[in-house]
């Protein structure tokens, strides 16, 4: 399932304790594409006009983002289109102001933000301009659905079980398959629509 706000949300840095984090670089990507261009870069705070968040998205490591309001603190990008992050790059300019834990995030609107399988990620140690690339785990849940005629039903609602949330809305092929990818490790529900029978429901599904 792809989604168009991804977002890095720090909790601590290597030391500073007078600024929190500065960043050169963030890098949102699929494989090798890079995803943050053409969208919009966001952040809590900058401290001055020449460490605003778009500066991590610049390809240009003599600029970076620098925030103003302490940890925790949040940049991202709001993609032009829904995207599938498969691995974030970051590269700080000062050790102790790099990242040491964080989450990266997705989101449909910008403001309910969900964590990805990771959670929360410790990444120790770093060196002045060092660049560090951290997976972003995923996986697809597909399925098959047809009715009793062999027709392809019309709707696959995937949803979050414990909550009810409805998460993705899907009109499979014509032969009735679907597909779609999934980032937390929460449990999973499926339900089938097809006009003249009841909704069948299936689940709960859970990444192993």
């Amino acid at each position: 399932m792809a989604y168009k706000f991804w977002r890095v949300l720090c909790h601590t840095n290597g030391g500073d304790l007078t600024w929190s984090v500065d960043l050169q670089e963030v890098v949102f990507l699929n494989g090798t594409t890079v995803l943050s261009t053409g969208g919009v870069a966001f952040a809590d705070s900058s401290f001055d006009a020449t460490t605003t968040p778009d500066k991590a998205f610049d390809a240009n490591t003599g600029t970076s983002w620098l925030t103003d309001a302490g940890l925790p603190c949040h940049i991202g990008y709001e993609h032009s289109t829904d995207v599938i992050v498969t691995s974030v790059k970051l590269q700080a300019p000062y050790a102790s102001r790099a990242p040491n834990e964080f989450e990266i995030q997705y989101s449909s609107d910008g403001l309910t933000w969900t964590s990805t399988l990771e959670g929360r990620i410790t990444s120790t140690g770093w060196t002045a301009n060092e660049i560090r690339e951290f997976a972003v785990t995923h996986f697809d849940l597909a399925g098959n659905a047809t009715n009793s005629l062999g027709a392809a039903v019309e709707k696959v609602n995937v949803f979050d079980w414990n909550t009810g949330q409805l998460l993705r809305a899907i009109v499979p092929a014509t032969n009735g398959d679907w597909s779609t990818t999934l980032f937390s490790n929460n449990q999973y529900g499926v339900t089938y629509l097809s006009a003249g029978y009841y909704p069948l429901t299936h689940g709960p599904y859970q990444p192993a």
